[in-house]
């Protein structure tokens, strides 16, 4: 399924989101930070965040992680520095 909401932000390109993000990276706690985060946003099982930028896709849906992980889904790679 499409996704249907975008996470807000405040900053341009997102940064106070980002900002948070790497905080909760540095103490070890992303994937509690993001749940929390993301149910309090109020953003569904699928969401689009656009970070410095890029636009991105984050699922919770199962039937769309079944559908990726049936098809190889192979996303955008990030170019090598």
């Amino acid at each position: 399924m499409p996704p249907k909401r975008r996470l807000p932000y405040k900053w341009p390109l997102a940064l106070d989101v980002f900002w948070r993000q790497y905080d909760a990276l540095m103490a070890g706690n992303i994937l509690a930070f993001q749940a929390e985060y993301f149910n309090k946003k109020q953003v569904g099982h699928t969401f689009e965040p656009k970070l410095l930028g890029r636009v991105g896709y984050f699922t919770t849906d199962p039937q769309n992680l079944e559908a990726m992980l049936s098809t190889n889904f192979q996303g955008e790679l990030l170019p090598a520095n």
